[in-house]
């Protein structure tokens, strides 16, 4: 689905066409043959007390929703929660942080993060 994430591990190498199949985290029989380049390895563990005062109107997280990652923007900071919207789906969900991560970006072509 686009804008999100799921985790899982390989469970074939990659075909001549580029391709890996996929068993998600969570599902001993569910796989998916991907591309290769839909791939990032665990993004980095970042406590709440780190990114947390970070958070305003705009900035770019992650929410976990429905067993995986979705991108997201801030749209409102409340005492206790924070109001987000998946740009992708054009969906509002209101979440304590602890349901929210900073968005994390991979490059595969030098393996590390930009």
């Amino acid at each position: 689905l686009r804008g999100s994430w799921y985790g899982g591990s390989v469970v074939e190498s990659p075909t001549a066409r580029g391709a890996v199949r996929v068993r998600y985290t969570g599902s001993n029989t569910e796989e998916e043959e991907v591309s290769a380049s839909r791939l990032r390895p665990q993004p980095p563990e970042v406590s709440l007390s780190e990114w947390r005062a970070l958070a305003c109107a705009d900035t770019a997280l992650e929410l976990y929703f429905q067993q995986g990652w979705w991108d997201v923007v801030v749209a409102e900071v409340k005492k206790t929660c924070i109001a987000v919207v998946a740009p992708e789906y054009a969906k509002r969900h209101t979440v304590p942080p602890s349901k929210l991560r900073p968005r994390w970006s991979f490059d595969p072509a030098s393996r590390h993060e930009p």
